[in-house]
């Protein structure tokens, strides 16, 4: 009996390891993959981090401070125009998409997109709108497609 039990032991020996392992590497690499830091405080992380490497001075790190602030500025700008364009893209594509559909379809592709919807407002709540009001959750402007649009008419 024994024989045979080394084979399902040693099995389960290396399953348990696999998910230990999987659970530390989880574990070890979510602040990697977890939202991308804000702009205030990619700015403090930024100037802590030079003021460190470079042992910048009290009078150094008052003058980088507004290059900072301005770069912080800029970087929320970009992410704003960012998100407006991908936002028509999709737009643009649901209303190409709907204009090909028959009416049952259309019904459908609605419903799956509110689903969408329902699931990002879960996932990210308090962002409702496209990209969300302020960056955050949503702000990368590839998780889900704005509303679609009022259907055509039939003809």
């Amino acid at each position: 009996m024994m024989p045979k039990l080394k084979p399902w032991l040693f099995l389960s020996l290396i399953f348990i390891a696999g998910i230990t392992t999987g659970i530390a590497l989880s574990i070890g690499f979510a602040s990697h993959f977890a939202m991308p830091p804000g702009a205030q405080q990619m700015k403090s992380r930024w100037k802590l981090h030079l003021t460190h490497q470079l042992n910048l001075t009290a009078d150094q790190q008052a003058r980088i401070d507004p290059i900072l602030t301005e770069s912080e500025n800029q970087i929320q700008a970009a992410r704003h125009d960012n998100i407006d364009r991908v936002s028509q893209i999709i737009q643009k594509t649901n209303e190409q998409i709907v204009a090909i559909l028959t009416p049952e379809q259309k019904a459908q592709f609605e419903a799956m997109c509110k689903a969408m919807e329902r699931d990002r407002d879960k996932m990210f709540p308090g962002h409702h709108s496209w990209g969300g009001p302020h960056g955050g959750p949503g702000s990368d402007g590839g998780m889900m497609p704005p509303p679609l649009p009022p259907p055509a008419p039939d003809h």
